[in-house]
């Protein structure tokens, strides 16, 4: 299991927000330690609402903030 293919299996909506925090992340002007707690949040909710398996959630945290 690659990350592109955990990140093409998600829905568009799930999707969307990774990329958005990703881009976020990025910005040298926005705060990454704040960015990297709302993407583990996120992601973590995903896995405990059972959208995702938790080492789909370390795949996405990881592209998230790399």
């Amino acid at each position: 299991m690659n990350t592109r293919e955990v990140v093409e299996r998600q829905p568009e909506n799930i999707r969307y927000v990774i990329e958005q925090l990703r881009k976020d992340y990025k910005n040298p002007a926005l705060d990454k330690d704040e960015i990297s707690a709302h993407l583990y949040g996120y992601t973590r909710g995903l896995r405990d609402a059972g959208a995702i398996t938790e080492r789909e959630r370390q795949i996405l945290f990881l592209y998230g903030t790399v």
